[in-house]
C-alpha cells in the first residue's frame, strides 16, 4: 500500500524547499553549501535538500524523466519516515513539470532488513519501474541479498513487490534495469549463484518481464568469465537489442588483480554474444562502466581507467568509446586529459538530440578548496567541450552525480555530501541549456576536450527561502547573476 505524508502538495516559490524544512544554524549552513552558476538572461535557481524530512544519511540516488516532463527520484535512506523503522529502506517522490514536489513515498515497505543498491527507469507509458537489492527474505527468497522489483503506472500506486532474482541462491549486489520499445523490462545483476556453470565468482545474469507477466528465469551472461564480473550497465536501442557492459576481475603475472571493461550484446529471443574487452590491452585497472545508446543505434561506454594513454597519467581519468555494431569499437578517447587528480563516480546521459552528457566526481587544483566537485562535459556534433564545475561554491566532498535532461533541455542534477552532523545527505538543483552553453568551449578535437577543468569563484547573490506555510522565512546566500568569462 503506498504511504506518504500527510498534507497535499503545496505549489512552491522557485527557491522554496518543501515539506515542512525546520530551520536551524546546521539547516542554513547545508543551504549555504550551494552551486553556482552565472548567466545574465536569467535569475537564479537554489540548491533543495532532496528529503528535508531526513535526519538520518541518505543518498544513491537514481533520477528518471518521463513523457510529460515530470522528474522521478528514487533513494535509500536510514531515516524511519513513514513508520519504516531504522534499517536502509528504498524512498520515491515526483518533481512534477510545474515544479511542484509529489510526497515523500516508501517503496521498500516489505523490508525489515537492509537495502542496498537501487535502480529506476521509465517505460513509453510513463510507468515508473524500480528494483533494488534487499537483504529481507521476502517471497521466500531466503537468507541471501536478492533482487526486488516494483512498478508504479502514471497516475497510479504502487503496484506489489515482486522477486527477480528468481533462481538466486547466493547473494546478488547492484541490479541496473531497462526498458524497450515494447514496455519489456530488462534487468541485470550480479549473483554468486552457480547457475549454468557460471562457478563460484560473482557473474552477471539476466533476466525480463514482458507487460502483464510474471518475471523469467535468470540467464547467464558472463558465460566465459572466470572471475568476479561486477558492476554492471545496460542499455536497448531502437531494435530491441540490449547492450551490456561490466567490469571483470582479471589477476596479472605477479598475482595482482586489475580489472577490464567488458561487453556483450543479446538480440531479442537471442542468446547474448561472446563478450570482448573493449577497454584493450591498457595494463591499468578500468572500472565503473556506463553505457548508452543514441537515436542512431551508435553505442557510447565511459569508464575510470588507470592507463597512461594519451599521456592521461596514472590516476584514474574518464574513459570513452563507441561503437555502431558493437564489433568494431572507434578508438579510445580521455575526457579529463589535462586532469592531474583521480576522478571517481561518473555517469552518462544521451539526450532526445544526441547530445552525450557525461559527470563525473573529482578534486579541482584550481578550485578554491580542496573539496572534490561535480565535474561535467558533454558532445554535440562530435564535439567535445571543456569540463567545467557543476558545484563551485560546496565546501565539502560531492559523491554520485547523477542527472537528467528533459524535454526543455533543463539539466537536473543530484549528488550528495556530509553535512556538518557529518551524515550523508542529497541535494538537488538544475540548469538550463543557456547556463551550461555560457560557460563551454567547445574543442576542435573530435576525440575529447583540452581545456583545463576548473572551479569558477563567483559572487552570490541572497535569496529569501520561505516555509510552505508562510509562518516564516529565512536569507542565504545562493546563485548569482554576474557573468563570468571561463577562460
Amino acid at each position: 500500500m503506498k504511504r506518504a505524508f500527510n498534507g497535499k502538495p503545496v505549489r512552491k516559490p522557485q527557491h522554496s524547499c518543501w515539506g515542512g524544512c525546520h530551520f536551524t544554524t546546521s539547516s542554513i549552513v547545508i543551504f549555504i553549501i550551494l552551486l553556482s552558476v552565472t548567466i545574465s538572461s536569467k535569475a537564479y535557481t537554489s540548491v533543495e535538500e532532496l528529503s528535508p524530512q531526513s535526519y538520518n544519511d541518505y543518498y544513491r540516488v537514481a533520477l528518471v524523466v518521463d513523457s510529460e516532463n515530470n522528474i522521478h527520484i528514487a533513494w535509500k535512506d536510514k531515516t524511519p519516515l513513514l513508520d519504516s523503522g531504522n534499517d536502509w529502506d528504498v524512498f520515491y517522490r515526483t518533481k512534477y513539470a510545474n515544479e511542484i514536489w509529489g510526497p515523500v513515498e516508501l517503496v521498500s515497505e516489505s523490508s525489515t532488513k537492509h537495502v542496498h543498491c537501487l535502480a529506476l527507469t521509465v517505460d513509453t507509458n510513463d510507468t515508473v519501474h524500480i528494483v533494488w537489492t534487499d537483504e529481507t527474505p521476502l517471497l521466500k527468497s531466503g537468507d541471501d541479498k536478492d533482487i526486488y522489483y516494483r512498478c508504479k503506472p502514471s497516475q497510479s500506486t504502487l503496484a506489489p513487490v515482486q522477486l527477480v532474482s528468481v533462481d538466486s541462491t547466493e547473494d546478488c549486489t547492484c541490479p541496473q534495469l531497462i526498458t524497450d520499445s515494447k514496455n519489456t523490462v530488462h534487468v541485470v545483476w550480479p549473483d554468486g549463484t552457480n547457475l549454468g556453470n557460471a562457478g563460484q565468482d560473482y557473474d552477471i545474469f539476466y533476466a525480463k518481464k514482458q507487460q502483464n507477466s510474471s518475471w523469467g528465469t535468470m540467464t547467464l551472461l558472463s558465460s566465459d568469465s572466470t572471475q568476479h564480473s561486477l558492476v554492471p550497465s545496460i542499455a536497448t536501442d531502437s531494435n530491441d537489442v540490449i547492450h551490456i557492459v561490466w567490469q571483470e576481475t582479471q589477476s596479472n603475472k605477479n598475482g595482482e588483480n586489475s580489472y577490464n571493461i567488458l561487453y556483450t550484446k543479446k538480440e531479442p529471443d537471442s542468446p547474448c554474444t561472446e563478450s570482448i574487452n573493449i577497454s584493450g590491452k591498457n595494463k591499468a585497472s578500468s572500472v565503473h562502466p556506463f553505457i548508452a545508446t543514441d537515436s542512431t543505434d551508435m553505442v557510447h561506454v565511459i569508464w575510470l581507467d588507470r592507463s597512461n594513454i594519451l599521456n592521461a597519467g596514472t590516476d584514474y581519468d574518464v574513459f570513452y568509446r563507441n561503437t555502431s555494431n558493437g564489433a568494431t569499437w572507434n578508438s579510445i578517447s580521455v575526457l579529463t586529459p589535462d586532469s592531474t587528480t583521480t576522478a571517481t563516480w561518473l555517469y552518462l546521459q544521451i539526450d532526445e538530440n544526441d547530445i552525450i552528457h557525461v559527470a563525473w566526481i573529482e578534486q579541482n587544483s584550481k578550485n578554491s578548496g580542496s573539496n572534490k566537485d561535480v565535474m561535467y562535459t558533454s558532445r554535440k556534433q562530435n564535439l567535445w567541450h571543456n569540463p567545467i564545475c557543476l558545484t563551485p561554491n560546496s565546501t565539502k566532498n560531492a559523491n554520485w552525480p547523477r542527472f537528467v535532461i528533459d524535454k526543455q533541455k533543463k539539466l537536473h542534477l543530484t549528488w550528495w555530501e556530509e553535512t556538518t552532523k557529518g551524515i550523508w545527505q542529497t541535494y538537488y538543483t538544475f540548469y538550463t541549456t543557456e547556463e551550461i552553453d555560457s560557460m563551454t568551449i567547445y574543442t576542435q578535437d573530435h576525440n575529447a576536450p583540452q581545456k583545463t577543468p576548473f572551479c569558477a569563484s563567483i559572487t552570490l547573490l541572497p535569496v529569501t527561502y520561505v516555509k510552505p506555510d508562510g509562518s516564516s522565512s529565512f536569507t542565504v546566500i545562493s546563485r548569482g547573476t554576474s557573468p563570468v568569462l571561463l577562460t
